[in-house]
């Protein structure tokens, strides 16, 4: 999934609760610069195999409202404290 979603500025909202990420084992820079993205559904996300996630939300607006898992938002309110519509 590395770059998957990449400089989609125009890209607002988007649900990827129902992707099978289990064997998924890079998510590098998968919404950078969606700088539109207002609303983002990764609740099922499992990111037990990801071994890279460099810059994942990098460039991403600072008010999208995203809805995750517990493990995935402690990752990010240490990774990304400036998105702060993160919840389960």
């Amino acid at each position: 999934m590395l770059k998957m979603f990449f400089n989609c500025t125009s890209l607002e909202e988007i649900d990827l609760s129902g992707f099978n990420t289990k064997n998924v084992e890079s998510m590098d820079s998968m919404f950078t610069r969606c700088t539109s993205l207002q609303n983002l559904n990764i609740s099922n996300f499992d990111m037990s195999n990801v071994t890279t996630k460099d810059g994942m939300f990098s460039e991403i607006g600072n008010n999208t409202d995203i809805i995750t898992n517990a493990k995935m938002k402690e990752w990010m309110a240490t990774n990304y404290p400036n998105l702060t519509n993160v919840h389960e």
